[in-house]
């Protein structure tokens, strides 16, 4: 994707209208989507090429390494990104409660840490 000499991506309405009808049409097939542009831009400013965007976490606290090890492990054992995005989001609100460090936790991510729990209680009553 090109960018302006401000960062900016150029023509990005245009490449977003493409990359909706490639899911629309994805999905009309029953086939997976190919979107990536925006989120492989991030993470490969992020280091993704390289492989180092998991380098910056604080494993020295529990309340952060927990969660971001759950989702390390997590998504290859399942099969699933769902799942270990979801229990990323409930551990990072448990670990933080468990430490006495819950006022540091944002509404929304309490938030999303309920919604995916009942998420995960809904997908293992089926």
């Amino acid at each position: 994707m090109a960018i302006d000499e401000h960062g900016q991506p150029i023509r990005l309405r245009e490449l977003l209208i493409v990359d909706a009808w490639a899911t629309l049409g994805a999905g009309l097939f029953g086939s997976s989507s190919g979107t990536a542009s925006v989120a492989s831009i991030a993470g490969i400013r992020m280091g993704g090429r390289t492989g180092t965007t998991v380098k910056g976490i604080a494993f020295d606290r529990l309340e952060v390494a927990v969660p971001a090890f759950a989702r390390l492990v997590l998504i290859p054992l399942t099969f699933s990104i769902t799942q270990g995005i979801l229990w990323g989001f409930v551990l990072h609100a448990l670990r933080h409660q468990v430490v006495g460090r819950s006022r540091e936790v944002t509404p929304g991510a309490w938030g999303l840490a309920v919604l995916s729990a009942v998420l995960l209680a809904l997908e293992h009553t089926r």
